[in-house]
């Protein structure tokens, strides 16, 4: 009876061992995939020109994605370029608070 008990044990603790391993490596590689995107979207270096950046510049900014970036190149193409930083708030989703984390790191080029 002790013997059966232990193959039984063994069986499981090797089934455990085998069916964990995948769930492992998927959260290990959808954590190297999260890294690897941070690595590909570098910090802007210098103030960013809010009138000639592209989506991609624009995603380098805090607070700004993909969606606001779009909003942002609308809003330019619609309106014309920013007169000032301040007018990033005429764009849809940028309010006081995400203004005031850009102010330092955006321009429109310059005339400011």
């Amino acid at each position: 009876m002790k013997q059966k008990f232990l193959w039984l044990a063994l069986g499981v603790f090797a089934v455990g061992c085998f069916m964990g391993t995948p769930v492992w490596a998927d959260s290990h590689e959808a954590a190297e995939t999260a890294e690897a995107a941070e690595e590909t979207m570098p910090e802007a270096t210098g103030p960013i020109d809010i009138n000639m950046a592209d989506a991609a510049a624009l995603q380098t900014l805090p607070g700004i994605g993909e969606t606001k970036a779009a909003d942002i190149i609308a809003h330019r193409e619609a309106n014309g370029p920013f007169a000032t930083v301040d007018d990033l708030k005429n764009v849809k989703g940028i309010g006081e608070k995400t203004l005031e984390k850009l102010k330092e790191k955006i321009t429109v080029g310059a005339s400011e």
